[in-house]
């Protein structure tokens, strides 16, 4: 049985990116790479927390990466198997 991994790398959905996730979709972020993604095991490392704490609470001492949780349901739609 032959199977096919695609390891991404860094996977940042929070900050400057996020706005054109909200737009776009996550799939429209990733048109131009996702084709790679079928039938394969998609792996990433994901450079956010998905969270709903709020973002005071997550500017308090550093710059925050979080990204909204539903996000993790269009990391699915595009492909992604684990992060």
């Amino acid at each position: 049985m032959d199977m096919t991994m695609v390891i991404t790398g860094d996977l940042m959905l929070a900050r400057s990116v996020a706005p054109f996730i909200q737009r776009f979709g996550l799939a429209g972020v990733l048109r131009g790479v996702s084709s790679q993604f079928k039938d394969a095991v998609v792996v990433a490392n994901l450079e956010c927390p998905l969270t709903t704490a709020p973002a005071d609470d997550l500017h308090r001492a550093a710059p925050s990466f979080a990204a909204p949780p539903q996000f993790a349901e269009q990391l699915r739609d595009a492909g992604f198997t684990a992060v």
